[in-house]
């Protein structure tokens, strides 16, 4: 008697099931962040999996709250026991288990005894610019066998080749989707941007569109340069849709299978494609992050990162946490049986140091590591952060609202205030977007109420005073990221 919740069901069917577990009809709910809140009436255990997922805070609409921490405090309120699973587990959660406020259980072996994966780092080299041509739309390119992919190695193309030959089945992650992040004109280097948000807009070779991955704005891809008028258009990068379609002319007889958001729309898709490549119907899997966390494929000999650096490097306090979690993530996709498996890392970074620590598969190393770093810089675990952004359709507005916060911030002394700045994506879906980074240490406030009250003064001296009309004034408590 298990209820499922997502939130692709209907509000109708959400309800029924509301009503069911009230009374009792099923004693188990699993489902997403919602499931947090079921109106079980003898709640005795709340497991969180992948507790590390930035993804179990609600972003939009508000309230943001993240449903780990509501987890937890739900468990308490009703004495309950909380497990939080991750075989990454994220660094405030692994600082909490390591100053004994958490009680820490590990596995240390893998299930049925498998042996851990050798795991490789392998310098990837530089992409080649290719023309977008007409036989390139759809329906059109030729299915030739190619000699090379630019995005992979000669190392793993290789090693891609063996695995199949043996009969074993292969896993590539490639964290972006479409064919490629953005076309270029190679004359006035030209790039098109999306007319909502400052953002260069993707190439989906379905349908031959340019699309944002942001507020879904679609046009037709151009047939010219809306600049200098050169018909040379190049596509720059690879998406999982360009990765499939190179290794479909490389591989020819290779039963390919790509797996994303664009290619898991339909209801049901996702379970679908898990269970034909489970079974051995598909030789070779592409996707994204979807593909790396909890799927257990006993033919997967060897799996690939092809891009390690793209989250790496992200201007992101937690990137090296994601980056290093998400190739740990994908690494135990391979060799869950008898036979050992293989990993390969393309990076343009070999010797990063955080990518050496992460492919040695010692997570608590990494995350005393990091636990360092963020202890130097006064960062998630040593302090409490607030965001708050500003957005609106006036650039100027925004930003004299965000200065006039900093300053009615300042009057309290009892916060730090990093900003205003723009965001990282200045523009989004029409609105312009700065923000204030607010925090104080853990030693100085460990519940955080100083800053809470800080935080709410402000804001009700803002609001009294209707310095900007029509600025909306977004509140992030803990965020996830602060991009």
């Amino acid at each position: 008697r298990v209820a499922i919740q997502h939130s692709a069901q209907s509000p109708a069917v959400r309800y029924d099931l509301w009503r069911e577990i009230l009374t009792g009809r099923y004693p188990v709910v699993v489902g997403a962040r919602s499931a947090v809140f079921s109106p079980l009436k003898n709640l005795g255990l709340i497991v969180v999996d992948e507790e590390q997922e930035t993804s179990f805070k609600q972003e939009e609409p508000a309230p943001r709250y993240h449903a780990r921490d509501a987890a937890l405090m739900r468990a308490r309120m009703e004495n309950a026991v909380a497990v939080l699973g991750s075989a990454t587990p994220s660094l405030e959660s692994f600082h909490l288990a390591q100053s004994g406020r958490y009680r820490m259980l590990r596995l240390p072996d893998r299930v049925g005894g498998a042996n851990m994966p050798r795991v490789r780092l392998v310098a990837s080299r530089p992409p080649k610019e290719e023309p977008l041509k007409d036989e390139e739309k759809p329906g059109r390119r030729k299915k030739k066998e190619i000699t090379e992919i630019p995005a992979l190695t000669n190392e793993l193309l290789q090693s891609i080749s063996e695995t199949l030959q043996r009969g074993k089945q292969v896993m590539l992650l490639q964290n972006r989707r479409g064919f490629s992040p953005f076309l270029v004109c190679p004359n006035c280097s030209q790039v098109p941007m999306c007319p909502n948000c400052t953002v260069s807009l993707t190439y989906h070779q379905k349908g031959h569109a340019l699309r944002c991955h942001y507020c879904d704005h679609r046009e037709p891809v151009p047939d010219i340069c809306s600049k200098c008028g050169s018909g040379d258009l190049k596509a720059e990068g690879f998406g999982t849709q360009r990765l499939e379609e190179d290794l479909a002319a490389h591989f020819p007889t290779a039963r390919i299978m790509r797996m994303d958001s664009d290619s898991t729309t339909r209801r049901g898709a996702h379970g679908k494609m898990v269970s034909a490549f489970a079974a051995g119907e598909y030789d070779l899997l592409v996707g994204t992050q979807m593909i790396a966390k909890g799927l257990d494929f006993p033919g997967v000999e060897l799996a690939a990162v092809v891009q390690a650096d793209t989250e790496l490097f992200y201007p992101d306090f937690r990137s090296s946490e994601r980056g290093a979690a998400l190739i740990l993530q994908i690494s135990g996709r391979a060799g869950r049986r008898e036979e050992t498996g293989t990993v390969i890392v393309q990076t343009a970074v070999p010797d990063h140091p955080v990518l050496r620590t992460a492919i040695a598969g010692d997570w608590e190393e990494f995350a005393r590591n990091q636990l360092k770093a963020r202890a130097d810089g006064c960062f998630p675990p040593f302090a409490r952060l607030v965001l708050l952004r500003a957005l609106g359709k006036d650039e100027s507005a925004v930003a004299r609202a965000m200065l006039r916060l900093k300053n009615l911030l300042g009057h309290s002394g009892t916060v730090e205030v990093l900003g205003p700045a723009p965001a990282v994506i200045l523009k989004l879906k029409n609105l312009f977007r700065y923000q204030l980074l607010v925090r104080t240490t853990r030693q100085q406030d460990a519940a955080g109420v100083k800053l809470r009250t800080a935080v709410r003064q402000a804001l009700t001296e803002y609001k009294q005073a209707r310095i900007e009309p029509g600025v909306t004034i977004e509140v992030d408590v803990d965020p996830q990221s602060i991009t």
